[in-house]
């Protein structure tokens, strides 16, 4: 017995097909090498993992959460089952894909010296000089080796979802608020989509106050310099966050919140 060629390095234990040592399944079932603990905050596992590009100068530049250019039958196509090239549909199974992502076109040539090749931008492949940092798009969220103490930044709103509406004439109930424009579907003035597509209502320019601590700058400014204990909540569900609330609510009653 052995297991299909699409698995990459798999063997079939027990009629299971397992990765070898050195070896993990992604979301599509294929066995991807297994990346080596990083050595630096830019190491390449870390990079692909969070869309990071260092571009010239030391910037580092990352591509929009969870982009792909709506190409669904990239499923069907070289490289269709490696999700981190091809990205898989949330909650879902293969061949459930949204098309294409931002690795894809770099590592496939689709954008060369910061733009994308002819027929690999604009609408038809959901912009991806403006969400892919190869393609000249994406975020810079580090300026070398610089240490930025505050950091405004005005929020990015797109309105394309990446989804379509060219047989029914109308869009899908969980994008929300979009509408079927020219077969695709936008997000009305005053919304933006997010990385799952659906169109929520624009927040406008979001600052943040970073505080620049270091080996050289070790303790945080202010009172916080006098903490000693940190409060850590994990969760993204309704019930973590009415049990976080609970556990909040309850140490400001103690008086233990103000020593956090």
């Amino acid at each position: 017995r052995s297991c299909d060629s699409y698995r990459g390095a798999a063997r079939c234990i027990g009629g299971k097909c397992i990765c070898e040592e050195g070896y993990c399944a992604d979301s599509a079932g294929t066995c991807q090498p297994h990346p080596s603990a990083p050595t630096s905050p830019v190491d390449s596992a870390v990079r692909h993992a969070l869309g990071l590009k260092v571009l010239p100068g030391g910037k580092v530049c990352q591509d929009s959460v969870g982009w792909a250019d709506g190409v669904a039958l990239c499923a069907y196509q070289d490289g269709g089952r490696q999700s981190s090239l091809c990205r898989p549909t949330p909650g879902a199974f293969w061949p459930s894909t949204q098309g294409w992502t931002c690795r894809a076109y770099e590592e496939r040539g689709w954008c060369q010296a910061g733009e994308p090749a002819a027929s690999y931008g604009g609408l038809a492949k959901n912009f991806p000089e403006k969400h892919c940092c190869a393609c000249g798009g994406g975020q810079v969220i580090a300026q070398g080796d610089a240490e930025v103490a505050s950091n405004e930044t005005a929020s990015t709103c797109y309105g394309d979802t990446g989804g379509t509406c060219h047989l029914t004439g109308s869009c899908s109930d969980f994008r929300g608020p979009a509408q079927c424009v020219s077969g695709r579907c936008m997000c009305p003035t005053g919304f933006c989509t997010d990385a799952s597509g659906v169109c929520r209502r624009e927040v406008g320019t979001v600052v943040a106050e970073v505080a620049p601590v270091s080996r050289q700058l070790p303790v945080f400014p202010g009172r916080h310099g006098q903490v000693s204990t940190a409060l850590c909540i994990s969760g993204g569900g309704s019930r973590a966050l009415s049990a976080a609330l609970g556990q909040l609510r309850a140490l400001h009653r103690l008086g233990l919140l103000e020593r956090i």
